[in-house]
């Protein structure tokens, strides 16, 4: 859990800065990085998904939360860097 911590607060300064002159852009992707981080510990704790079952539902739970970085991506090729 606190890996995930980490890595879903290390987008909150980018984001940030990266959205600063669009407020509602800005909220919607740190909701969605904390959605996708919350994703990500419920996956990992819950002892029902540990089952090989589900192996490929936690493989998508942990590559959505690793395009977070896309938008980032988008916009400052968009606008350019700082």
């Amino acid at each position: 859990m606190g890996i995930v911590s980490l890595i879903a607060c290390s987008y909150f300064p980018v984001i940030h800065y990266c959205f600063q002159c669009l407020p509602v852009i800005r909220i919607a992707y740190l909701a969605t990085v904390v959605v996708l981080a919350a994703g990500c510990i419920l996956v990992s704790s819950v002892e029902v998904f540990q089952e090989n079952k589900y192996m490929p539902f936690r493989a998508a739970v942990f590559t959505g939360a690793c395009r977070v970085s896309l938008p980032t991506a988008r916009q400052t090729g968009h606008v350019g860097p700082s």
